[in-house]
């Protein structure tokens, strides 16, 4: 995010509005009903999407899968009547939430982070002075850096709590990896110019492709 940062205050502030700090809540994982490893089998699931979303569920139709929109607090009646099956969230949600229970494993596969914002409207801060800004986005920038820090490590504890009470963390083999791969670039691709406008995405797409390059070189 510290790459495309620049870029997105930038939009950000078109639309009147001032970024603080991003926040970070972890990988979405998929979590299933039963052992899933492989993109047809997920395809075999009844999987949740955010209703009022119809891009995604579009998309997710497009490509085979069986999206089921939902409202977030419908999920467990979904997973209680088999409404759903399946779900992309973070560990630390499907613990929170106790859907694992109805969903005992989980594909070790981080599929995208889970990113938020903090902003303000640009109209509320210009009402408030150079130095209370300063101070505000001096706790802002604080407060993200221990997000930064604290989430994987709850991430990690999230995992093992489930572990510890029945759920199987499904490892992949590389071919299996290799589709999953090429499924969630599909879908990256498709948000191009439509969820994301095309100069943020091709910004990103070449910061992704620079960290891949070098923590490659470095092995």
């Amino acid at each position: 995010m510290e790459k495309l940062t620049p870029a997105l205050t930038e939009v950000l502030a078109r639309e009147g509005f001032v970024l603080l700090n991003w926040g970070h809540a972890g990988w979405a994982h998929f979590f299933t009903a039963d052992k899933t490893d492989s993109i047809d089998a997920l395809k075999q699931h009844k999987i949740f999407t955010s209703a009022g979303d119809d891009r995604m569920v579009q998309w997710y139709k497009q490509h085979g899968f069986d999206p089921q929109p939902l409202a977030l607090s419908d999920v467990l009646m979904g997973l209680n009547t088999g409404l759903i099956n399946a779900y992309p969230v973070p560990p630390y949600v499907a613990l929170l939430m106790q859907w694992y229970s109805k969903t005992p494993y989980m594909l070790n596969l981080p599929l995208a982070p889970v990113v938020g914002a903090t902003v303000v409207t640009t109209r509320v801060w210009d009402r408030i002075s150079p130095a209370d800004q300063e101070a505000m986005l001096q706790v802002a920038r604080e407060a993200q850096a221990q997000l930064m820090l604290d989430v994987p490590l709850q991430e990690r504890d999230s995992i093992e709590q489930m572990k510890k009470r029945g759920l199987t963390v499904v490892e992949l083999t590389s071919e299996a990896e290799a589709e999953f791969r090429l499924e969630a670039e599909r879908l990256a691709a498709s948000w191009r110019g439509t969820a994301v406008p095309d100069d943020i995405f091709d910004l990103a797409l070449r910061e992704r492709n620079a960290y891949r390059d070098s923590a490659s070189s470095a092995q």
